[in-house]
């Protein structure tokens, strides 16, 4: 079985908490982090495998701050 460890993110306006399993479950590591694209991207580079992403956030997250339109 490959390498993957699971990345969750719990998003609001400014700050973004990460936390990092492995496939036994265990905490690998967490972190606060900026809420914006380019922390997202840094982050996850510096994992060393695959990851799996789950994201939580609401409508304090500072991408909601204006609708798109359909």
């Amino acid at each position: 079985m490959s390498d993957i460890k699971y990345v969750a993110f719990d998003v609001h306006k400014a700050t973004t908490s990460v936390a990092v399993l492995n496939l036994d479950g265990r905490l690998v590591t967490q972190a606060v982090i900026q809420t914006d694209a380019s922390a997202f991207r840094d982050f996850l580079r510096g994992q060393s495998c695959a990851v799996q992403i789950a994201f939580e956030e609401k409508t304090q997250a500072g991408w909601h701050s204006s609708p798109v339109n359909a």
